[in-house]
């Protein structure tokens, strides 16, 4: 394991130290976990947008517009500014997250799903998601920086051989850690109190995704 973290962290693409650390097996079911994980983040989304709703008594919004999508909740969005500019200002500033979150979620719900593809990074190492430049930027503007590893950014990111690919693993443990921080903070802007002064969002993650750890490499 030492030997594979080595040649990860010289650039090798193909570490031949990593060994065997997952059952392959237990990859095809990562890919069930992490489109639901789509899913639950938007389905958090539109509770917030409805909270928010009920909170501030918009009632001039047909209910399917109520939402954080800029898309669709144009009209519900400016209502919002209205009535809490500083809430409107932590939306905006998260703009590129919520985005990001519904341009994988008209992949999983409304279109194919995400394409699944085996790329030898590892021995057992190569269960990844191909993305697009439009998902890369989003990613990007999360706040996403080079990992110690080189090859994978810290959300997950592999740009290789003229292709863009996603560890699951990485990816759902930044958009976890992220949202956390997101609705902690929208829903105190709401009036609620904050949790996150006596929890780690990283011990959140743990917790509610051990399964992520088990089932791909971590390194």
């Amino acid at each position: 394991m030492n030997n594979g973290l080595a040649e990860l962290k010289r650039g090798s693409p193909y570490p031949e130290g990593l060994g065997v650390f997952v059952d392959l097996d237990d990859l095809l079911v990562i890919f069930y976990h992490i489109e639901y994980l789509i899913s639950m983040i938007t389905g958090i989304f539109d509770n917030l947008a409805n909270e928010t709703a009920s909170h501030y008594n918009i009632s001039s919004i047909q209910p399917n517009r109520i939402s954080l999508s800029k898309s669709s909740g144009n009209d519900f969005l400016k209502e919002v500014n209205n009535r809490d500019p500083v809430l409107k200002k932590h939306i905006d500033v998260n703009r590129p997250f919520i985005n990001l979150i519904y341009e994988f979620r008209d992949k999983v719900i409304h279109r194919e799903g995400f394409e699944r593809i085996i790329s030898p990074i590892a021995s057992h190492w190569s269960n990844l998601i191909v993305i697009n430049h439009q998902i890369k930027d989003y990613v990007k503007q999360c706040s996403d920086k080079p990992s110690p590893y080189k090859i994978i950014s810290e959300w997950g990111v592999i740009d290789r051989d003229g292709r863009i690919d996603l560890d699951p693993f990485y990816f759902a443990k930044n958009v976890v850690n992220n949202l956390i921080r997101f609705a902690d903070r929208y829903l105190q802007l709401l009036g609620y109190n904050t949790f996150l002064n006596n929890i780690d969002p990283r011990d959140a993650f743990i917790k509610d995704l051990e399964y992520f750890k088990r089932a791909t490499i971590r390194v």
